[in-house]
């Protein structure tokens, strides 16, 4: 029980880590006004930003951004 406790955790905590720490590229990622948190985090998800679009999603509903998210272009790496 204790192991599959771990192995859960270990997941989660992989779907909320930085996509590649190490990494040094950067992408530019449009935002079109209208956007959804969800349609939001399947771009970035498309763009290699993220690990998880779901996980994306989730924390933006759960922390209140996903209401506040702003159009625009923005310069992002796996790594931020």
């Amino acid at each position: 029980m204790l192991l599959a406790v771990l192995i859960v955790l270990f997941l989660l905590f992989r779907l909320f880590q930085a996509k590649d720490v190490g990494s040094h590229v950067q992408r530019y990622v449009r935002v079109q006004s209208g956007q959804t948190a969800q349609q939001v985090a399947a771009t970035l998800k498309n763009a290699g930003i993220i690990r998880s679009a779901w996980a994306f999603d989730l924390m933006s509903r759960y922390t209140g951004l996903a209401t506040h998210l702003t159009a625009g272009v923005y310069r992002l790496s796996p790594s931020d």
